[in-house]
């Protein structure tokens, strides 16, 4: 069946935070590497992300004034 051949799909989420300090950091763009997925992260430093593939995933983590994390 088509619906057998599509590959499954889940969601990540997290809460992005300055090291050392731990605060919650708003507006960061963080994507799942080799996609177009992303999100911006909240006040509260969290974020959602849908429709990622299944399996192991590498998420990169951008700031402005602060250096790429992945």
């Amino acid at each position: 069946s088509r619906l057998g051949a599509q590959a499954a799909a889940g969601s990540v989420h997290g809460t992005v935070r300055q090291t050392g300090t731990q605060a919650p950091l708003a507006n960061a763009e963080v994507t799942v590497v080799g996609t177009r997925l992303g999100a911006l992260t909240r006040n509260d430093g969290s974020y959602v992300i849908n429709g990622v593939p299944t399996g192991s995933q590498h998420l990169r983590v951008r700031l402005f004034g602060f250096a790429p994390n992945e």
